[in-house]
Order: structure tokens, then C-alpha cells, then sequence
């Protein structure tokens, strides 16, 4: 069955040949990657010199007018730091264990955007721009815990609520404001992730590889969750959830056309109709895809697209 726009609904999700439809946008962004170099010459783009910290992931938080740069070292440190390269400040919030994963929102709408890490010791940090820790948040207590290692902000009924999630295959909802729990979303209610041959025990439970939000008006957002019970081998499924109903509305298994798993995960409206996108890239060594799913107003229907990348084709599209 499927609706004007032409969704088919899930768990039938037709799979399109859109090397044509996504060209134009292939070929964007090849020449702008390949104009880079002479951005750098012309002073576009720089780069800072931390001194001390190997930088893993960076994110970008806004205190105002003005954006600040936020960071997270190998071992655990969040540094914050201005478009000048100056240091603002550093903040050690693992001791040595690092940060799986770095969100910035404004929780108390002051707007001053709070910075949370999600740390392998098993917690989950949220700091302010001064970098001061507001609180922390572990799910139980004990010598062997769990990593975290997804976060983000999504606001239901115009409350924020950070949701994260750790390598127990369960998610958190907590108060964004105290970090107490309020809820926990055990993978095992809606999981559709299987395992390999062996050990299928394990079936239909997986960890949150990455979490974001889909806006959907000020006040609210649903969740999206790319789930996977093995990170580092299987391209593992993706999850539309209405939060604290802990409702999945569609859902994607199999993003990936070839072996490999997904490396980046992006919510984004590039058409600027208010349904929002998903664009996402696959992380092998050969034969790279990146795919995009579009869904339905009320995003209970969705559409898969991808298109494989390998060195051949690169001049099939430059050149075309």
C-alpha cells in the first residue's frame, strides 16, 4: 500500500537506482572537496594547535551570537576553544577513558548551549560553556560498567530530555536538567536485529550506535536510532521512535547495500519542506556508499536510497 507521495509502508521498503536523482549532489561535493586546497590557501580554512590533546570529535556550540568550538580528546578530556584557536577551557571528564560520543543543546533555553558526553567509563557528562559539570548521570553503580556511547537532546511536549545509550543494549531518558533517570528503553521491545549464525540468544536485542533528533515543531521531536549488535562488522538497522512512548513508527533494516558498517549519521531538510531526511556513509576500507531515506509526512513510511562509491567511478561522475 502506499500513499500519494509513493511510500511504500514498512517493513517493505522499496530500493531505488538513484544514481541519476543523486548526481548533481555527488558532483557538489566532489568539487568541493577538491576546491578545499585552494580555500586553505586563501586563509578560508585553518586549523588549531591544541598543544596537548588528539582531538576525536569536535562539535559546535552556540552561546548566543557566537559559536564556540567544542572537542574531546583520546583520553577523555572536553576542550572548548574560540575561531581564533584559543583554549577557553579543558575539562577532564573520564580520567584517561575516552568519549564515545559529544552533544551540544540549550537545555534551560538561556541560550547557552550545555555540552554532554557520553564517556566509556559509563557515564554520561553534561557540562556547561564555562565547562563546569552540572551532573552526571551512570545507570547503576559498580566497579565493571558498561560504556556509554551515544547521545543527544530531544524535546517532548516542550521538555528537553537527553536520551543516551550504552553497550548493555538498553537507552536512558533522562531529565536534562538534574540527569536523573526517567525512563529506560531495553533494545529487546523492538529490536530486529539478528546475529550471525551462532549464539542466536542474542537475536533482537543491539546497542544505539548513533542517536539524533527529527524535529518536528518547537516544542517536540521524534527520535532516531541507528541500532547495530556489532559496530564494527554489520550495517545494523534504523529506528523512527516516538520518545517516552517508545513507539517505533518505521523502521529500516539492511541500510547498506554491501558489507560494511555506517560511519556517520546526519538529520537534515535539504529541501526545506519540514520532513526531515536521513543521510548517512558507510565506513570500509574498498567500496564506500552512502545512502538517504525520505519518509513520509507523518513518518510512518519511508523510502531507501543508495549508491555505491568506489575509485572507478569517480571520473563516470566528474566526467560524466
Amino acid at each position: 500500500m502506499e500513499d500519494s507521495r509513493g511510500y511504500s509502508c514498512i517493513p517493505k521498503i522499496k530500493q531505488f537506482n538513484v544514481e541519476e536523482i543523486m548526481r548533481k549532489k555527488f558532483l557538489f561535493m566532489t568539487l568541493f572537496v577538491s576546491a578545499m586546497p585552494l580555500s586553505v590557501l586563501a586563509g578560508n580554512i585553518s586549523s588549531i594547535d591544541t598543544k596537548v590533546n588528539t582531538v576525536m570529535k569536535v562539535r559546535v556550540a552556540k552561546q548566543g551570537n557566537d559559536n564556540i568550538i567544542i572537542g574531546s580528546d583520546y583520553n577523555g578530556v572536553v576542550l572548548a576553544s574560540d575561531y581564533s584557536g584559543n583554549i577557553l577551557w579543558r575539562t577532564d571528564v573520564g580520567n584517561g577513558t575516552m568519549n564515545h560520543d559529544l552533544w551540544c543543546d540549550d537545555i534551560d533555553a538561556d541560550g547557552k548551549q550545555e555540552v554532554f558526553a557520553a564517556n566509556a567509563n559509563g557515564s554520561i557528562v553534561c557540562l556547561d560553556l564555562k565547562g563546569n559539570i552540572r551532573w552526571t548521570f551512570t545507570p547503576y553503580d559498580g566497579v565493571h560498567r558498561t560504556p556509554m556511547y551515544s547521545v543527544c537532546v530531544v524535546k517532548s511536549n516542550n521538555k528537553p530530555y537527553v536520551v543516551c545509550g550504552d553497550f548493555s543494549t538498553d537507552c536512558y531518558y533522562l531529565d536534562a536538567l538534574t540527569g536523573k533517570l526517567v525512563q529506560k528503553l531495553p533494545s529487546k521491545n523492538y529490536s530486529k536485529a539478528k546475529v550471525f549464525k551462532i549464539d542466536k540468544k542474542y537475536n533482537f536485542q543491539h546497542i544505539a550506535n548513533f542517536l539524533r533528533p527529527i524535529p518536528l515543531d518547537k516544542g517536540n521531536d521524534l527520535l532516531l536510532m541507528h541500532g547495530s549488535n556489532n559496530h564494527m562488522q554489520s550495517s545494523g538497522e534504523f529506528y523512527v521512535i516516538e520518545p517516552l512512548k517508545n513507539k517505533v513508527l518505521s523502521h529500516v533494516v539492511k541500510p547498506l547495500k554491501q558489507r560494511g558498517t555506517i560511519g556517520d549519521v546526519r538529520v537534515v531538510d535539504p529541501d526545506g519542506d519540514g520532513t526531515y531526511e536521513v543521510i548517512f556513509g558507510s565506513s570500509v576500507l574498498n567500496g564506500n556508499e552512502f545512502g538517504r531515506i525520505e519518509f513520509s509526512n507523518s513518518y510512518t513510511e519511508a523510502k531507501l536510497f543508495h549508491i555505491l562509491f568506489n575509485k572507478k567511478m569517480l571520473g563516470k561522475y566528474l566526467i560524466g
